[in-house]
């Protein structure tokens, strides 16, 4: 069992997989989306009590998957 778990080992660390090169465009999308996102995050914190409100409504309540994302 160890020497076939090797063999498999050596075999797929000669393969090379193949890169992503996202183009320039792509990279643009996703700089924006990372800055608005924690922008999110800035702009919708409870400063009294640290939580995330889960929309950016008035009344939104905020909840776990806000906060813990």
């Amino acid at each position: 069992m160890k020497k076939s778990l090797f063999i498999l080992f050596l075999l797929t660390a000669q393969y090379v997989f193949p890169q992503f090169e996202p183009t320039k465009e792509e990279m643009n999308f996703l700089d924006t989306l990372q800055y608005r996102s924690f922008l999110y995050f800035i702009n919708e914190i409870n400063p009294e009590n640290g939580l995330v409100k889960d929309r950016s409504t008035e009344d939104s309540p905020a909840s776990m998957s806000a906060v813990g994302w």
